[in-house]
């Protein structure tokens, strides 16, 4: 039983792994083609701080607004509201960036990979 679960979680582990898609990046030729991506690389990097400082400023409101509903819970019991989780949000960033990337005559190709 055992190595029968085991043999199908092998496999199922295998597929997953072979449906991952990969991208090459192919860089739009030319100097101007080349400032332009820097030009994304940067925005890119602003986006990811912005993100990040945003879900940490977030998590520490959080922590504030998560003691404030502790004490209501522990007073009160009932109406107390718990407050959100945060999302860091640098996932949006990859998007702009191909956009831009692409805008700048860049190609992205999807590759098949290697198994």
């Amino acid at each position: 039983m055992f190595t029968k679960l085991r043999s199908w979680v092998l496999l199922l582990a295998f597929f997953a792994l072979g449906a991952c898609t990969e991208y090459a990046y192919i860089p739009p030729p030319g100097p101007e083609g080349q400032a332009c991506v820097s030009q994304c690389r940067f925005d890119q990097q602003q986006c990811r701080a912005f993100a990040d400082r945003d879900y940490q400023h977030c998590n520490a409101s959080r922590n504030f607004a998560m003691a404030a509903y502790n004490r209501c819970v522990q007073s009160r019991g009932m109406g107390c509201v718990q407050p959100p989780s945060c999302i860091n949000q640098s996932w949006r960033c990859s998007g702009e960036y191909d956009r831009c990337f692409r805008g700048c005559g860049g190609r992205i190709e999807e590759v098949q990979p290697r198994r």
